[in-house]
């Protein structure tokens, strides 16, 4: 697999996975109930713009959920082409607040697993996981569950 093949599967996987687990953790936590509740989340992150820099992969992504915007993130990758994993973070804008992640993807196949670290304003002190599948190139379903 070439370092650019490499790239764009990071691209679809990564990307959707921490911006979209770490956004629809937002969407849920900025209508929480109480601390501890868990919360299950779906969403659809899509790609809008992209830079590649040796093994350094940089995104900007749209959060949808139910087909409305909920959020703009930002992904930072790091391509490892001789295990086809991508360690990715994650930044998540939203009107209250920002939300962070980290995930591993695995290239080969566009699946790939992260955690909610935390988050500033309404979502400080999120915690919790993510799963990811690609759909498409610059499209994945993310599932996130969390506790506040």
């Amino acid at each position: 697999m070439s370092a650019l093949t490499t790239s764009k599967l990071t691209r679809s996987a990564a990307v959707a996975v921490l911006a979209g687990g770490a956004v629809a953790g937002a969407v849920g936590l900025s209508a929480a109930a109480p601390a501890s509740t868990h919360h299950t989340l779906k969403m659809v992150t899509t790609q809008i713009a992209d830079r590649q820099i040796g093994y350094y992969d940089v995104a900007a992504n749209k959060d949808t959920q139910h087909g409305k915007v909920v959020g703009f993130d930002t992904t930072s990758c790091l391509i490892n082409i001789h295990t086809h994993i991508a360690h990715c973070a994650i930044n998540v804008s939203r009107a209250d607040g920002t939300f962070r992640g980290r995930a591993a993807i695995n290239l080969d196949t566009g699946v790939g697993t992260g955690v909610v670290t935390g988050g500033t304003r309404r979502f400080h002190g999120a915690t919790g996981t993510m799963t990811a599948k690609a759909i498409s190139q610059t499209k994945t379903a993310v599932t996130v569950q969390y506790h506040s």
